[in-house]
């Protein structure tokens, strides 16, 4: 998901530096990848994240309970885990999921934040749907995380000291 945010500031910006500038963007891009992984990363493997995101149902899961397709397909997996969750076939994923690790980087170009799931059991090599299902952000979620963003930025743009002395010759 890519968040596109143009900055203004007002002020001798160029005193600060391309690296000064590139770590309040490190920064701030990294309390986003951590406030998106510790309040919004669980919700995927939830009913109402699954409404929220636009999942679709799993095979059998909009069946009626009792009916033949319930207990082939479904049943047997509600009987097992006592629900049927999005995201969660076995529980490692969901389980990986609470040891996220949130990486940032910053260039004069862009600035991207990478957040890694452990390597689940079995999920080696995570189905390009199921990759996209658990990385995505509901408007919402973009709306807090951008807001976030942008305060991170003016606050760290605001605490650097913009009395440099640069010595010429």
């Amino acid at each position: 998901m890519e968040i596109k945010t143009t900055i203004t500031y007002r002020g001798a910006i160029a005193a600060f530096g391309t690296r000064a500038i590139n770590d309040v963007l490190r920064q701030a891009f990294m309390a986003a990848g951590q406030h998106w992984g510790r309040h919004f990363l669980m919700k995927h493997f939830t009913r109402a994240g699954a409404r929220e995101y636009g999942y679709e149902p799993r095979k059998g899961e909009n069946a009626r309970p009792g009916s033949k397709r319930f207990k082939r397909i479904a049943g047997p997996e509600e009987k097992r885990m006592g629900q049927i969750l999005p995201l969660v076939y076995s529980g490692q994923l969901r389980r990986a999921a609470a040891y996220y690790r949130v990486t940032a980087a910053a260039t004069s170009k862009r600035v991207y934040t990478t957040v890694t799931l452990p390597q689940a059991h079995g999920f080696n090599r995570l189905d390009e749907k199921y990759r996209g299902d658990i990385s995505r952000i509901s408007d919402a979620e973009l709306k807090v995380l951008t807001e976030l963003i942008n305060a991170r930025i003016a606050s760290g743009l605001n605490d650097l000291d913009a009395t440099r002395t640069v010595r010429i010759g």
